[in-house]
């Protein structure tokens, strides 16, 4: 019941806050989004399984940004000293109170990032997918004209892209990811028929106007 309620309230406060930022998002200058953009090169993550095994998998995906949700930082949690490998202009630390108040600009540098074709990853410092999956769809529903419900079944696919497959991600779930992870890994089995769908639909679905350079 907690649950639902938080989530309820999560969802609340999202209409509230697309509808102040689409208009604004929709006043960018636009750049044809191809496919390759839409998901594509796009992660969510832990930041424990981001440290985990000597920097792993961000050595293995060749991530050149990241965007960190960060919930200890008040309590002297350094994100950049941990990921120094990132520069200032390649990591962005994020530690408003609650998601809805993230800065539209977190988003807008996202796509920056993205429409030079650069790997993006992004990752929370507590609860492992929950807050970053939230964050990446709430940037899928900006620039695309999904809604959050929608965005968030891109998530599974995101993520699937990321875990180490296949023989790998049973050892890598069991021992890295808490349980909440491993429900959400095992929510539905995603084939490449289903991913370049879901790529088709999220293109036949793009803003006219989308997310751009300035």
């Amino acid at each position: 019941m907690i649950r639902d309620a938080v989530m309820k309230t999560k969802c609340d406060d999202f209409v509230a806050w697309r509808d102040a930022a689409y208009s604004v998002i929709t006043h960018i200058p636009c750049v044809t989004v191809g496919i390759r953009i839409v998901l594509q090169d796009l992660y969510i993550a832990s930041l424990r399984s981001l440290t985990h095994d000597a920097y792993r998998l961000l050595k293995e995906k060749d991530i050149e940004c990241v965007v960190v949700y960060s919930e200890f930082t008040e309590f002297g949690f350094d994100v950049r000293k941990m990921l120094s490998m990132f520069d200032d202009d390649a990591m962005l630390v994020v530690d408003e109170p609650y998601v809805p108040s993230i800065p539209l600009d977190v988003f807008v540098q996202i796509h920056r990032w993205r429409t030079k074709e650069r790997r993006v990853c992004v990752a929370c410092d507590t609860d492992g997918l929950t807050v970053s999956g939230l964050l990446v769809a709430r940037y899928l529903s900006l620039i695309t004209k999904f809604c959050q419900s929608e965005t968030m079944k891109a998530m599974k696919i995101i993520h699937r892209s990321f875990v180490p497959e296949p023989e790998a991600e049973r050892d890598f779930v069991d021992n890295e990811l808490l349980e909440e992870q491993q429900k959400q890994l095992a929510l539905q089995v995603v084939t490449s028929g289903s991913m370049n769908a879901f790529d088709r639909r999220m293109l036949n679905n793009v803003l006219v106007e989308p997310l751009a350079h300035p």
